[in-house]
């Protein structure tokens, strides 16, 4: 049964809904990260080195991972959709405790071979598990809850990562690490079985599926399905660039610590726990603003500070005078420019978990139910495309010597066409981050009633008129995107004119004014409501000279005739008298305003006398 009810994240996490699902997402990463990490080191360092090479095995063993989201996410995808989730999810913890058992054996009798074995069948198992993990949660917890649920999967996977990887390379320094690591795999494939039994059922979304067991047709009939709505194949794209974009940074760390920075290894693992910590933090922060569902807003805002930092990361080590040898970690942060590297490294993270969290959720929000897992494995595989090209181009910049440091800039290139891609698709989400900042910073805004406000559907909302900020501020009020019919001769100012363009606001003016202008915002107003989209009229058709509610005027009757839709009252309180309404007495930050909300009113009892009296109620 999904949650319905806004709690917080240990709250989240002790739900007998969520909690299970968390803990055996995070035992699993953490067992895949410290195999990883552990195998890679033995073959680099340990008791592997002196019979293999390294620096060949490495890339391999990466290929090893990426390979099987090629071959079996679309398969994945399809069983996840046809049986009951929270079985399926045990018998692929089954699956992993007996792959970790061959990975035991592979450490126990130092089997380079086995243990490749048992990585690919490790990559294996997490394609699988990877569509049925994301598509139970939107089966598991409400849409007010699910960024919060993204969050805080998104954090556990990082601090995995972080603890896996520093847990390998702490297991080199023991002096029985075969031994140690292969108890402690076998341990945490345990715990995360023993989490998984107690996962709630979650329904199958299409027992009646027929299975197509041709991995290459059915890989591409789930990107083909993907597509077929825009705004999910966009996501899925997104979501892919930051893996692209996190593998090229993560894969430089070594080489960017020692030839551009002159640190050892430890230094790159405190790169590491910053990027892994930042990414958890931006997450938490996305789980924050969801509340004011205006996460979407965050993509754009988290995709310009890639940016901003991948930049400012490129000039930071170019100005940085590295010491003689490989510094240490007391020597590098001694060193004068380090802090902002390392606030660089915290800003690329925290920036990435604000881009991609969003993301993730609007593919599972928007994903049809029965076809929901076959979507997400589409997600899978277009990002391990994206990451088997991120490893191309840092080999090809390898092999022609080009400095990691130029690969971070060429990637903040990258990143800048995709800022100004995001802009063009939805400038209006950013802008709608940014009006909910600033209105919020300078006023104490207090919302009730906003559970009238339908979260889809048309709808015409009706406010009384008090300042010329009315619109920015119902803006930052309400959770859904609103399309605000405004006075035209507003557009034609200079630079706000700009900003309403971007905003999709639609321009209006009287009949006696400019009839054509009239018509044609009847007309927008009547093509946005059959969209679906929130629209919103402030019938007293001007600002009010006295403060008091003027009558209203009787287009909101035409466009409720011409297009039906209900009508949501709304009432502005407070606000006469401040900075931007025509009486000025005051000016000071955080005034108490509220915004009142009040019940629909059906489309047969529509007039704007009875909207009038129902708005001057609520003020």
């Amino acid at each position: 049964m999904s949650q319905s009810h806004q709690v917080g994240h240990l709250e989240l996490l002790r739900d007998r809904h969520f909690g299970p699902l968390f803990w055996t997402q995070f035992l699993g990463a953490l067992n895949d990260n410290l195999f990883k990490t552990a195998f890679i080191f033995i073959i680099t360092y340990g008791v592997l080195a002196e019979t293999h090479d390294g620096a060949r095995w490495t890339p391999m063993l990466n290929g090893l991972l990426i390979l099987p989201f090629f071959l079996f996410s679309a398969m994945a995808g399809q069983i996840a959709d046809k049986l009951e989730k929270s079985r399926l999810i045990r018998w692929i913890k089954l699956w992993e405790v007996a792959v970790m058992a061959v990975a035991a054996v592979g450490f126990l009798t130092s089997n380079a071979w086995l243990l490749a074995a048992a990585l690919f069948l490790m990559g294996t198992q997490s394609a699988f598990f990877g569509p049925v993990k994301y598509s139970i949660l939107p089966q598991t917890l409400s849409a007010d809850l699910l960024i919060s649920g993204n969050a805080l999967i998104g954090t556990a996977t990082f601090l995995a990562i972080l603890l896996g990887s520093m847990g390998g390379g702490l297991l080199m320094e023991t002096g029985s690490v075969s031994t140690v690591t292969a108890v402690l795999l076998l341990a945490i494939s345990a715990a995360g079985l023993a989490a998984s039994c107690r996962i709630p059922a979650a329904p199958a979304s299409d027992p009646g599926l027929r299975f197509d067991w041709n991995p290459l047709r059915q890989a591409l009939s789930v990107c083909r399905d993907a597509a077929r709505d825009p705004l999910v194949w966009r996501a899925i794209l997104g979501v892919s660039w930051f893996w692209f974009f996190g593998a090229t940074l993560l894969t430089l760390f070594p080489t960017y610590g020692r030839n551009v920075l002159h640190v050892n290894e430890q230094v790159v693992t405190v790169f590491l726990m910053t990027f892994c910590i930042g990414i958890g933090l931006g997450a938490m922060l996305c789980s924050v603003v969801a509340r004011f569902r205006l996460a979407m807003g965050l993509v754009p805002a988290g995709a310009l500070g890639l940016s901003v930092f991948a930049f400012d990361l490129f000039f930071a080590s170019l100005a940085f005078e590295p010491t003689v040898g490989l510094a240490g970690i007391a020597t590098f942060l001694a060193s004068s420019g380090s802090a902002r590297i390392v606030i660089d490294l915290l800003g690329l993270a925290i920036c990435g978990g604000l881009y991609v969290v969003p993301l993730n959720v609007l593919v599972q929000a928007r994903a049809p139910v029965d076809r929901r897992s076959r979507i997400l494995s589409a997600n899978g595989i277009v990002s391990a495309l994206f990451m088997v090209v991120s490893a191309g181009m840092t080999l090809g910049f390898a092999s022609l010597a080009i400095p990691s440091v130029l690969t971070y800039l060429v990637l903040a290139l990258m990143n800048a066409a995709v800022v100004v891609y995001i802009f063009k698709q939805g400038p209006e989400l950013f802008l709608r981050l940014v009006v909910f900042v600033v209105v919020r910073t300078f006023y104490r805004l207090r919302v009730s009633g906003l559970e009238h406000v339908p979260e889809h559907g048309p709808v015409v909302l009706a406010a009384n008129h008090v300042t010329y900020v009315d619109a920015l501020i119902l803006s930052a009020a309400l959770a859904r995107p609103i399309r605000f019919v405004m006075y035209y001769k507003f557009g034609e100012m200079p630079l706000v004119g700009r900003f309403l363009e971007r905003a999709r606001v639609i321009p209006i003016a009287s009949a006696r004014e400019n009839p054509e202008l009239l018509q044609e915002a009847l007309d927008d107003i009547a093509q946005a409501l059959q969209d679906d989209e929130a629209v919103c009229i402030f019938p007293e058709g001007a600002l009010t000279d006295d403060g008091e509610i003027r009558d209203f005027r009787r287009g909101i009757e035409r466009i409720v005739a011409r297009t039906p839709a209900p009508v949501v009252p709304m009432g502005l309180q407070g606000l006469w008298g401040s900075l931007f309404s025509r009486a000025r007495k005051r000016f000071r930050l955080w005034t108490k305003i509220r915004v009142r909300v009040g019940t629909p009113i059906a489309v047969s009892e529509v007039s704007a006398l009875r909207v009038r009296e129902r708005v001057a109620a609520l003020v």
